[in-house]
């Protein structure tokens, strides 16, 4: 747990100077409110304790903070968003109970137009660090392959999203000064 606790504090101080953040699920604990970490959340996102489940499980295996995990609800597509676009830089996902599945991860820009999307074979006993990269990004949804029989959660830790600093604005891949009137370019 002290290394688990290392690794955090390392982690957040260096994105913190990057101007990211991590999703973890940690300040939220059971259930989603909206607004969390500036946030609007679909339904059938859930917050579980990673740490209760049996060694090989997905939602175990993914556990990087502290303690809790999120996951997609009897296997639901969910979603992430806000009016703001951010930079979604990074993820953790394995598969709860499924040997390996296949996950969509598809990124929307503020017109609500697909601009990315993202496909990736994720394991049950290993945890898939997911580097997207992507600028711009309004809403981001997740889901699967599994029919209605085979409907896996999919358990999440440690997203890394990042926005512009304050005073600047996006435009395309970087973030520029806002002027105020008058004000020389």
């Amino acid at each position: 747990m002290q290394a688990t606790t290392e690794h955090r504090e390392r982690l957040t101080k260096q994105l913190s100077e990057q101007n990211e953040k991590v999703v973890s699920y940690e300040q939220n604990m059971h259930t989603y409110a909206q607004g969390y970490q500036s946030f609007t959340w679909s339904e059938r996102w859930t917050i579980l304790r990673g740490e209760h489940f049996a060694v090989g499980s997905g939602y175990r295996t993914v556990l990087t903070s502290p303690e809790y995990v999120a996951a997609n609800s009897a296997g639901a597509t969910v979603s992430f968003e806000r009016a703001e676009p951010f930079d979604l830089i990074s993820l953790n996902a394995a598969f709860s109970m499924v040997a390996s599945e296949t996950l969509t991860i598809k990124g929307y820009n503020a017109e609500g137009v697909l601009v990315q999307e993202h496909s990736e074979v994720v394991q049950q006993a290993t945890k898939s660090l997911i580097e997207l990269n992507w600028r711009g990004i309004s809403k981001v949804e997740f889901s699967h392959a599994g029919d209605d029989d085979n409907m896996p959660n999919v358990a999440f830790d440690d997203i890394v999203v990042a926005k512009c600093p304050a005073g600047t604005f996006r435009t395309g891949d970087a973030c520029v000064p806002t002027f105020a009137a008058g004000e020389a370019c």
